[in-house]
């Protein structure tokens, strides 16, 4: 053969990947990568680098990197790619996943593509994924003295409860039908809702162990 792939093998998850080829009468370094993972085994980081036979080394192209929570869900996923050798430009990404009881339902990305002299994103994107509306499941209602004011509402909603039994996480705004119509993330305890057409609304306030689904009425 032309070319072959040698693997190193640690704990049944492979660690290191080295690409090489056959060149007149010896074996030519061609690519080198490098995994490493958490104890789930999800992968957490992977480099990429290619060999340069003029400085006789490696040169790193690409770094990913990914975060996982607690239930080794995927939180955040990171790059960078090095366009060339002479690292004059890079290509740079940040994705931020959210859930809902263990259920995707939104991905924000950052990314930029530039030269190495600025560090500011200029594409940003959010995308978010429908999930059912969690009716009846108010059992953290009682626990935290969960209330929300005025009801009827033109331009805010207040929370109030007890933030010692837990934090609202995330907000999700339906429509009476059950359609989905806005996430808000960390939200604080006053709710912007002026955007809102006039109408009944069902507001779904999510914590780490449920939800607390209101219904409230837009002027």
């Amino acid at each position: 053969p032309n070319s072959k792939t040698l693997f190193t093998i640690q704990n049944n998850l492979i660690s290191e990947q080295k690409r090489i080829y056959w060149r007149d009468t010896v074996w030519e370094n061609s690519s080198f990568q490098e995994f490493s993972y958490n104890e789930q085994q999800s992968k957490t980081r992977e480099t990429y680098s290619l060999w340069v036979d003029s400085t006789d080394s490696w040169f790193k192209i690409a770094e990913y990197n990914w975060s996982f929570d607690a239930n080794n869900n995927l939180t955040e996923r990171q790059g960078n790619e090095w366009i060339n050798r002479l690292n004059a430009s890079v290509d740079v990404y940040n994705e931020l996943y959210y859930y809902t009881n263990n259920q995707l339902d939104s991905i924000v990305t950052n990314s930029h593509s530039r030269g190495n002299e600025g560090n500011e994103f200029n594409y940003h994107e959010r995308k978010t994924y429908f999930h059912p509306l969690l009716l009846g499941i108010n059992e953290l209602e009682e626990i935290t003295d969960f209330q929300i004011y005025p009801n009827p509402a033109k331009d805010y909603i207040k929370l109030q409860y007890n933030q010692s039994k837990g934090k609202v996480q995330n907000i999700h705004i339906y429509d009476i039908n059950g359609s989905f119509i806005q996430s808000i993330y960390n939200p604080d305890n006053e709710i912007n809702i002026s955007h809102l057409q006039t109408g009944t609304y069902l507001i779904q306030f999510v914590f780490e162990g449920g939800a607390i689904t209101k219904k409230i009425t837009k002027l």
